[in-house]
């Protein structure tokens, strides 16, 4: 097992390598020029010039890269070449409201997709297998920022249950907190739930129909010791797929949501940094969500050899 987990973290900080110097890469392809969002477009060209030698832009990429690389490998992930603060430091305050968000919305995804993919496989083809289906189509359909809209207009607008935008932290006021957290857990948890169910209810028939399921019930053993124990746990090798890969959706979804509810997290600063070419900022949120999604990878991926034991020896 200690095989295994030590090759997964070596393909993990190649997958990384290749992550940082691909976005390193095209967001010197995008068209823009960050010293002309410094200066303005009226700047004389010495001075831009001297800019942009200060900034290190006059260097070739690859050797930029690797002065980032090297700063990167120290925890310096530079500094904001807008606003010249480190990135480090605007990034411990704003992971942790990301990092609200998306576990809320993990948990929502969870708590409705597990249950609902468990119901509609043990009661297939009857209403409760049909209203889960309804559900998961719908899910998948509806764009974030609608049905962001749609909720804000009927629970904030109309009915006025919870605030319309804003963010407070729970160590400032947990029940306010809270009250602004819901609709943006659900907005960004809704899909994920969706795509869990119908995995869910997949991977559960497929397990029910096996011999070792039928053994089992015939040897007299109740219902839910059947499910539980021996038809989840082999059901769950397929899902846990889902649940990895639903981590970099939600950190996708929270990109919407953050916007629309005027969240201060990771993922409103992408935006402003990417109309700003703020290269050094949008590099060190690319480094910490490419850490989150090969991180949860790197879980599944034991997981896998925790459920299956012949995985790991592959």
């Amino acid at each position: 097992m200690l095989n295994f987990v030590i090759g997964r973290l070596l393909q993990a900080v190649i997958v990384l390598m290749l992550l940082t110097l691909l976005v390193f890469s095209l967001l010197r392809l995008v068209p823009g020029d960050p010293v002309l969002q410094i200066l303005g477009p009226y700047a004389d060209r010495e001075t831009m010039e001297e800019l942009r030698e200060q900034l290190g832009f006059n260097q070739p990429v690859p050797e930029q890269y690797a002065t980032w690389l090297g700063k990167v490998v120290r925890g310096d992930l530079g500094e904001s070449i807008i606003s010249r603060q480190s990135v480090t430091e605007t990034l411990k305050w704003r992971i942790p409201v990301t990092a609200q968000i998306a576990l809320g919305a993990w948990a929502v995804s969870m708590v409705i997709g597990l249950p609902a993919g468990i119901i509609a496989a043990l009661n297939r083809n009857r209403w409760p297998d049909y209203l889960s289906s309804v559900f998961a189509v719908a899910g998948i359909a509806m764009p974030s920022f609608w049905l962001a809209i749609m909720l804000i207009l009927i629970f904030s607008v109309h009915f006025h249950v919870v605030p319309t935008s804003g963010f407070v932290s729970p160590a400032t006021d947990f029940w306010r907190s809270m009250r602004l957290s819901i609709l943006p857990w659900f907005v960004a948890g809704i899909g994920g739930a969706a795509l869990l169910m119908r995995q869910t209810r997949s991977a559960l028939l497929e397990v029910l129909g096996q011999d070792y399921i039928r053994t089992a019930k015939a040897k007299g053993l109740a219902e839910r010791v059947v499910i539980m124990r021996h038809a989840m746990k082999n059901a769950m090798i397929p899902v846990l797929t889902i649940v990895g890969l639903g981590v970099g959706n939600l950190l996708a979804g929270t990109l919407i949501v953050e916007f629309v509810f005027g969240i201060p997290g990771m993922g409103r600063l992408l935006i402003e940094s990417l109309l700003s070419h703020d290269y050094p900022v949008i590099q060190g949120i690319v480094l910490v969500v490419g850490i989150c999604v090969v991180m949860s990878t790197l879980l599944v991926d034991i997981a896998y050899g925790w459920l299956d034991p012949r995985i790991r020896f592959t």
